[in-house]
C-alpha cells in the first residue's frame, strides 16, 4: 500500500472500537498526528539502542518521549545500530505521530535493501508509538486485519554432508514446522562439470540443488 494511501486511511473506524475519547470525528483525520484523541505536545526526547546476540546481532532501537511513551523498532537484516542512531538529530524535538514528514526528512540518508535497516526501524518504532498513544494496535493503523497467526518457518543453514543435514532436518520436523528456508551454495557445485558456467548454476546445477533440497 501507498504509505500517502495508508496515513490517509490510519485509525479509520476509531469510534467502533469502543475506546473512550475515540469519536465517531475520527474517521476523519488524514494520519496518526491528526487524532483527536491524542496526547498533546508529545515530543521525541531520545533514541538509544542495543544489539542482541541471537542466531545473529539483532539491534533494537527504543525511540522515546517527552510522554513516557516509547517505541521499539528492528534495523533490518542484522545491520548495524549507527544506521539508526545517526539519524538521532532528524528526531529530537518531533512529534514522533507526524510520521510521514519524519521519514521524508530522513529518506534521503538510506539507501535500498539492507542499508535502508535505520530507516527500518525508526518506521517501526513510529508506528509502535502511534498506536500506543492512540491506544490501538498497530495493526489497526495499517487498515483491517488480515490473519491472527502467522506461521513462522525454519532457516536452514549451509550443511554440506547429506547425513548432516538430515539430521538438522528431523529436529525442525519433530518441532513441528512446516516451512523451511535453505540456502543453497554454489560449493554443493564444485568440481561437477556442466553445473556452474560464469558463476551461475545451469539447468544440471539447478537439478543437483534440488536433489540436495529433496
Amino acid at each position: 500500500m501507498d504509505r500517502k494511501l495508508f496515513l490517509k486511511n490510519s485509525v479509520i473506524g476509531g469510534a467502533a472500537l469502543g475506546l473512550s475519547g475515540m469519536a465517531a470525528s475520527c474517521a476523519s483525520f488524514s494520519s496518526p498526528k491528526d487524532a483527536n484523541s491524542r496526547p498533546s505536545d508529545l515530543r521525541i526526547t531520545d533514541i538509544r539502542g542495543a544489539t542482541l546476540a541471537s542466531i545473529y546481532d539483532f539491534p533494537i532501537i527504543k525511540v522515546y518521549t517527552n510522554q513516557g511513551i516509547i517505541g521499539l523498532g528492528e534495523v533490518r537484516d542484522a545491520g548495524w545500530i549507527a544506521q539508526a542512531l545517526m539519524l538521532k538529530p532528524y528526531l529530537i524535538g518531533k512529534d514522533p505521530l507526524d510520521i510521514e514528514t519524519i521519514l521524508m526528512s530522513i529518506r534521503h540518508l538510506t539507501g535500498p535493501g539492507r542499508f535502508a535497516g535505520g530507516y527500518a526501524a525508526v518506521d517501526m518504532a513510529l508506528m509502535d508509538i502511534a498506536g500506543k498513544a492512540l491506544g490501538v494496535p498497530c495493526w489497526k493503523l495499517l487498515g483491517e486485519k488480515v490473519r491472527d497467526k502467522i506461521e513462522i518457518y525454519a532457516d536452514c543453514p549451509v550443511v554440506m554432508d547429506n547425513n548432516n543435514l538430515k539430521l538438522m532436518m528431523k529436529r525442525r520436523f519433530d518441532l513441528g514446522l512446516k516451512h523451511y528456508k535453505i540456502d543453497l551454495t554454489p560449493a554443493l557445485l564444485k568440481g561437477i562439470e556442466g553445473a556452474v558456467v560464469n558463476n551461475l548454476p545451469t539447468r544440471k546445477g539447478l537439478e543437483i540443488w534440488g536433489d540436495h533440497v529433496r
